[in-house]
């Protein structure tokens, strides 16, 4: 095992191995349970962090993450508002309906 395994090599000028999408993927897929309607609770210590209403979908994280997650979410939803920019609920909603007009969503 030497150096070279532990860089990627997509030669995108990522050298440390880990690129953005890499960590969220391993963030979405490791740390989150994403539980739609109809489907059933994760286990008790996984707390839940947010609702997406749009999708119907419910995100849950490992208890002391959960809070983390839920009060950074918070603290960018009251900034946002506060610089008068669009809020993350904003954004998602005018990104639902431009995709609804380009007829991707029905």
């Amino acid at each position: 095992m030497g150096t070279e395994n532990t860089k990627r090599g997509r030669g995108d000028g990522e050298e440390d191995g880990w690129r953005e999408e890499d960590m969220k993927f391993f963030l979405k897929r490791k740390i989150y349970k994403i539980r739609t309607e109809g489907e059933i609770i994760p286990p008790w210590y996984y707390g839940l962090v947010y609702i997406d209403y749009i999708h119907g979908k419910d995100i849950f994280a490992p208890i002391p993450l959960n809070y983390i997650i839920r009060l950074a979410r918070n603290i960018e939803y009251c900034w946002d508002t506060f610089r008068s920019k669009p809020t993350w609920i904003d954004r998602r909603v005018e990104r639902f309906i431009s995709e609804i007009k380009r007829g991707r969503i029905e």
